[in-house]
């Protein structure tokens, strides 16, 4: 039976219990968990993450099938760059629950976390056969696989993400991207040049630039540089560091 409700806000979540009758029949070990877990979070919220794992750590000690006590001491230990231990609480978390998606997607942040992009990849594949509609499940993932060199994979999934959502920046951005990538420059000024109606940007209009300089048209790709400009485009700096003699 589920009885917890998750609430995302940093890294961590609490829960409460539905009514008396629940909290009756999970007796008083749930209880008691569930106070050292939203204890936990409280003082994590304060500033004070060391006491704040250690009530979390006990809640998970008190109630080992308290997955929101184990979604969240995973989700410190990953602040903390432990990524190993976090893939292991959540392992062990989807166990007990899993279609949970939410601990699928942290085990995903976590592998990517520790520098596993093949294996954050395929955990982010299984959360998008769960859930194909998910927006941000599909540019996360388009944009991993364009990491890793996957530019038809990252494509179909960039498109399927942007057909969802045609303003957000982020998914036109990296689709333009990685239509550059794969030389595909025709397309990839029509595309940008139609998704700029929907949301104009000082990096669009970059991206426009360098794909009428691919194109080899040099006027126009002064004029989109110059309308990226204009938009707030600041070119990168060389930074000069001085060597201490």
């Amino acid at each position: 039976m589920r009885y917890l409700k998750r609430i995302n806000l940093l890294f961590f979540t609490s829960f409460t219990l539905f009514g008396p009758a629940l909290a009756y029949c999970q007796g008083n070990r749930q209880e008691s968990a569930q106070e050292l877990n939203e204890a936990g979070v409280a003082l994590v919220l304060e500033g004070k993450k060391a006491q704040g794992l250690e009530k979390i750590v006990k809640a998970c000690e008190a109630d080992p099938q308290n997955t929101t006590a184990l979604y969240n001491q995973a989700g410190i230990l990953m602040t903390e760059g432990k990524f190993s231990e976090a893939i292991q609480i959540l392992n062990r978390t989807i166990e007990i629950e899993p279609k949970d998606l939410a601990f699928k997607n942290r085990l995903a942040e976590a592998h990517i976390g520790m520098g596993d992009l093949p294996q954050g990849i395929k955990v982010y594949e299984q959360i998008l056969a769960l859930n194909s509609n998910s927006t941000k499940v599909l540019q996360r993932l388009g944009t991993l696989h364009a990491s890793q060199g996957n530019m038809e994979r990252a494509e179909y999934l960039l498109r399927s993400a942007y057909a969802q959502d045609p303003s957000d920046l982020s998914t036109i951005k990296n689709l333009g991207t990685v239509l550059f990538a794969r030389k595909d420059y025709q397309e990839m000024l029509n595309f940008l040049t139609t998704a700029k109606q929907q949301s104009s940007s000082a990096d669009i209009e970059m991206l426009i630039s360098v794909a009428h300089d691919a194109l080899g048209n040099p006027d126009s790709a002064v004029a989109s540089y110059q309308q990226a400009k204009k938009l707030g485009f600041t070119p990168p700096q060389i930074e000069i560091t001085p060597i201490n003699q």
